[in-house]
């Protein structure tokens, strides 16, 4: 049985009742299944996106460079 792979959305591993098998593009083996996010997910990540955005426009550039490294 291939590996089951949650996904990341608004700061929190989540997974769904639809399932996503990924496969290998060199012979189609599945090397493992995710789902696909639901409409909640979706709205919770631009949710999410927008509620940073508000916090890292008024962050100086050297902040914001430190937070990605």
């Amino acid at each position: 049985m291939a590996k089951q792979y949650p996904y990341y959305c608004a700061g929190e591993w989540r997974s769904s009742d639809r399932p996503l098998e990924i496969r290998n593009p060199w012979n189609d083996e599945i090397v493992g299944t995710t789902s696909f996010a639901t409409e909640d997910d979706v709205e919770d990540a631009i949710r999410a996106a927008e509620d940073a955005f508000e916090i890292m426009r008024v962050m100086p550039l050297y902040e914001r460079a430190a937070a990605l490294d």
